[in-house]
């Protein structure tokens, strides 16, 4: 599954190896493979948050 950030400054980051996008209290990690974090992104600087599935 990959994973597409859209900040609110506009900047995209894509995470093509993401395994899953968890809602944590004021933030969203990107868990990739084995359980790694690829990602840690506090909700308020996310305009728009895709994925492939």
């Amino acid at each position: 599954m990959a994973v597409a950030i859209e900040d609110t400054e506009g900047n995209t980051q894509i995470y093509d190896t993401a395994v899953k996008v968890v809602e944590q209290g004021e933030q969203y990690v990107v868990h990739g493979p084995d359980n790694t974090i690829q990602a840690i992104i506090p909700k308020d600087e996310v305009k728009k948050l895709v994925t492939d599935n």
